[in-house]
């Protein structure tokens, strides 16, 4: 195990991962789970493979993914199939074992919610059904940290990542320059002395 690392998963039939140090500049990719259209079983056997080799390589402290997310309608139906709901749901009890099986403690095998994450990174938690706004965004904070994530997926796990780092060494970075220069201030900061 590397003392101050932090794995993170963005978990979809594209999976994002973001590894680095807290503190430091974190590496991230993409891995298709699968040929399109493949069975359940076929996509979570290769996701255990590689995962269970990303996870010898890398060996974490902290490993993080985040939570599925089947989507709903406005009456409240579901606008996540069956099958993409099975994928979903068996990717986090498989990441969450797989850490398991790699002896991190269970302390440190995290499942984060993406609008709690999202809210974090961007300022911005809710998008309405508007996923393009929300991946822009998310890719905008990117290369604002000085990151070049291959797609969103990437892009979503260093912002897992970053909201772990967060969590876990809140002192491992300096400052949030997006926090510094968007937080607005209260109308007394204006009259000091006053």
């Amino acid at each position: 195990m590397q003392e101050g690392t932090i794995f993170s998963l963005d978990l979809a039939t594209v999976t994002g991962w973001a590894f680095g140090p807290a503190g430091g500049v974190p590496s991230s990719g993409i891995k298709r789970m699968g040929d399109p259209g493949c069975s359940v079983g076929r996509f979570l056997q290769v996701f255990e493979e590689w995962l269970n080799d990303m996870l010898t390589v890398y060996q974490p402290q902290i490993f993080a993914f985040e939570a599925p997310l089947l989507r709903t309608g406005a009456g409240g139906e579901s606008n996540t199939s069956i099958d993409t709901a099975r994928k979903l749901l068996c990717l986090a009890g498989n990441a969450e074992r797989i850490a398991l099986d790699h002896d991190i403690p269970e302390h440190l095998v995290c499942e984060a919610d993406n609008s709690s994450v999202c809210k974090d990174f961007t300022g911005r938690g809710h998008f309405a059904g508007d996923r393009t706004a929300k991946k822009n965004l998310v890719m905008a904070r990117c290369r604002e940290m000085g990151w070049e994530p291959a797609d969103d997926n990437a892009g979503d796990a260093l912002a897992l990542w970053r909201f772990m780092e967060k969590r876990f060494y809140p002192a491992a970075r300096k400052e949030d320059f997006r926090l510094q220069r968007e937080t607005p201030r209260s109308p007394s900061s204006y009259f000091r002395g006053k």
